[in-house]
C-alpha cells in the first residue's frame, strides 16, 4: 500500500521578501543545483558540496523567503 503524505501550499505560506526568489545575475541555467552569491552554479545538488564549491564566489545563495507579510488595504464606500 502507498503511504499518503499530505502536502498543501496552505499549510506553510511563504512570501518573497525584498531579496527576491532569483539569483544574482538570473537563472543559471541549473534549477537542480544551488547557485553561488555570485550567480555561478555551486554545480552540486548537496548543501555541504555547495557551501565548498561556493566559498570563493561569495557563499551560497538562498532566497528570501519570509513567513510574514505587511498588507496596507484601503476601502471607499460611496452612495448615491
Amino acid at each position: 500500500m502507498v503511504d499518503r503524505v499530505r502536502v498543501s501550499a496552505f499549510e506553510y505560506p511563504v512570501f518573497s521578501g525584498p531579496g527576491g526568489v532569483t539569483p544574482p545575475g538570473g537563472n543559471n541555467g541549473s534549477p537542480q543545483n544551488y547557485a553561488c552569491m555570485s550567480g555561478a552554479s555551486a554545480g552540486t545538488n548537496d548543501p555541504q558540496q555547495a557551501a565548498i564549491a561556493c566559498d570563493g564566489n561569495g557563499g551560497v545563495w538562498y532566497p528570501d523567503l519570509q513567513k510574514v507579510q505587511m498588507t496596507w488595504s484601503m476601502g471607499v464606500l460611496v452612495k448615491f
